[in-house]
């Protein structure tokens, strides 16, 4: 759940099974995101509340960004990744969306959905499984929109990308046990 209220509004976002809801609990009304055929598995809110982010995993799955006061979709993304969108998270100037797919091989991908102009990924890569294992955590870097954070259970991922490149570069750290006493 996030927290839509400012001075302006009395409202919260959440997901229930395939829509999002904005609903204002002070009117008791609510605005139903509606367009997954999945049930949705990650969403987001910007840090300014006016947008919002919804992406499910399965057949047919999208990724579609909100404005979060009229409910209405401003772009959608179809088939992001060939099982969906496992996690995301979105950069602090609101441009970039990063995903983890729920496919397998799994893809790591960068959307800059403010790009009308592309309709794919900016910048995408296929984790094998000896790289960092089944991810389930992404986030950007708060200061820089070009660096990355992603892990599964035994390695950490510190990912780099530009505008030129086509895949990330990055480097593993390996996640293990302390055994100092």
């Amino acid at each position: 759940m996030h927290f839509l209220t400012d001075d302006d509004r009395t409202e919260i976002f959440y997901s229930a099974a395939h829509t999002g809801v904005i609903y204002n609990y002070v009117t008791k009304k609510q605005k139903l995101l509606q367009g997954h055929c999945n049930q949705i598995t990650s969403i987001l809110c910007s840090d300014d509340k006016n947008w919002v982010v919804t992406a499910d995993a399965g057949d047919d799955s999208m990724l579609v960004v909100w404005n979060s006061h009229s409910g209405t979709p401003v772009r959608t993304f179809l088939k992001p990744h060939p099982g969906g969108i496992k996690m995301m998270d979105l950069s602090a100037d609101n441009r970039y969306i990063a995903t983890l797919g729920a496919d397998e091989p799994q893809t790591c991908s960068l959307w800059d959905w403010t790009d009308k102009d592309k309709d794919g990924p900016q910048v995408s890569m296929k984790f094998d499984y000896q790289t960092i294992g089944s991810a389930h955590w992404i986030k950007f870097n708060p200061m820089d929109p070009h660096e990355l954070a992603c892990n599964g259970k035994n390695r950490v991922l510190f990912m780099k990308w530009t505008y030129q490149s086509e895949t990330f570069q990055y480097y593993g750290a390996a996640v293990g046990k302390d055994n100092s006493a």
